[in-house]
């Protein structure tokens, strides 16, 4: 499970950073953006990235527990508990090298799609519009999400792809 949790976790940096103020806008935060970096780190100055990520993923849950709602549904900011401690886990225990290797991207839109697109494989990606459930398998869940993501950042769209725990074993 550790490879799924990194692999969310890492779609989780790539959504969070492209869906702020700075880039997309469909949440008001910047904490994954150079200004918001600068003022995290004089407040976590060892732990920087690791608390920007979690701000920010504060900010992408609420808006996407207002398209999609709570309870039986779960998105990529909002997933079952397991799934949510062994994403905190990989945080912890990876920081420096996310941080090593998406910190430069925050700013670069082009290359923080690019590595979305490499993310989502060969997934099928539809113009999709709005919440959209995923019908996949676990292996299939993170390249699903980052094709639909991928396709709304490029569209100027808004996507919130969900799933329900009983068609999804995670």
């Amino acid at each position: 499970m550790e490879s799924s949790a990194l692999s969310l976790l890492e779609l989780r940096i790539l959504v969070l950073t492209l869906g702020e103020a700075h880039h997309a806008g469909w949440w008001k935060s910047q904490f994954l953006s150079p200004v918001g970096s600068s003022f995290l780190e004089r407040i976590y100055p060892r732990s920087t990235f690791a608390s920007a990520v979690r701000s920010a993923c504060r900010a992408a849950r609420s808006v996407h527990d207002a398209n999609v709602g709570k309870g039986t549904v779960f998105h990529l900011f909002r997933l079952p508990r397991q799934t949510e401690r062994e994403i905190e886990t990989a945080l912890a225990a990876r920081s420096e090298e996310l941080e090593t290797r998406y910190q430069p991207l925050t700013t670069d839109r082009e290359a923080l799609l690019e590595v979305l697109e490499v993310m989502a494989g060969k997934s099928p990606a539809p113009p999709l519009v709005g919440p959209v459930r995923l019908s996949v398998g676990l292996k299939e869940l993170a390249p699903a999400m980052a094709a639909a993501y991928l396709q709304a950042f490029r569209d100027g769209t808004q996507v919130f792809p969900y799933f329900e725990v009983d068609k999804v074993s995670v």
